[in-house]
């Protein structure tokens, strides 16, 4: 049920803030649009662009063999032994993010991890993000890295999702600037007592939204 005081006060000239969307028996709101017609805020995926870029060598992840419906697919596999993998990438801040509520701290922007052990067993796994954010015609932000830790008790292949807050930047985010990050494993960290490989599925951005775009190309 929409009651309608946005478009009725607006006709009346009165100053409205929001206009309330009710569930179908009138006892619960669900959600908000304000004078604007801007609705709140929702969390949407910002997934990575690109092909990943893996390190040469030893430290490149391995892939592994992973079928879904009797199709196999390749997935990258972090090493559970001695070896320090890596791969890289990079997300664009989008357009239709809640910029000023996340520079304000009102609102945080939230890197997550899906990922599954290769055996079933019990441990501890820790990823580690380094990145820099690289405002638009501007040089490289350094940030101090980030960790993500999940107990993976559990059986093979079971998917795990585990997420952390990311810092605000000096000078904040802005539309069209990019994190470039690096994404490894440490097996040896004394953090990281999950003995074995972990499948990496997907790594992604839970980002607050208020709008469906931007008015200008980079600026909100």
């Amino acid at each position: 049920m929409r009651k309608n005081n946005l478009s009725n006060a607006k006709k009346e000239g009165i100053k409205t803030t929001r206009l309330e969307i009710y569930s179908e028996n009138g006892s619960e709101i669900k959600e908000f649009i304000d004078s604007n017609g801007l609705m709140s805020i929702r969390y949407r995926d910002e997934y990575v662009g690109g092909s990943w870029v893996s390190a040469s060598g030893a430290a490149a992840p391995d892939n592994v063999g992973f079928t879904i419906g009797g199709v196999p697919i390749n997935l990258l596999t972090f090493d559970g032994n001695i070896t320090t993998e890596r791969i890289s990438n990079s997300f664009e801040i989008p357009h239709d993010i809640a910029l000023d509520k996340i520079n304000n701290s009102e609102l945080s922007i939230e890197w997550h991890i899906h990922f599954m052990p290769s055996i079933t067993g019990a441990g501890t796994v820790k990823w580690t993000i380094n990145y820099c954010y690289i405002p638009p015609n501007n040089i490289p932000i350094n940030q101090p890295g980030i960790t993500i830790t999940q107990n993976v008790t559990g059986l093979r292949y079971t998917h795990f999702i585990k997420g952390v807050m990311i810092p605000v930047p000096e000078g904040g985010f802005q539309i069209g600037g990019i994190i470039l990050f690096t994404l490894s494993r440490n097996p040896t960290d004394v953090e990281d007592t999950y003995n074995n490989d972990i499948i990496l599925i997907k790594t992604a951005l839970h980002v607050p939204i208020n709008e469906s775009g931007s008015r200008q190309r980079y600026t909100k």
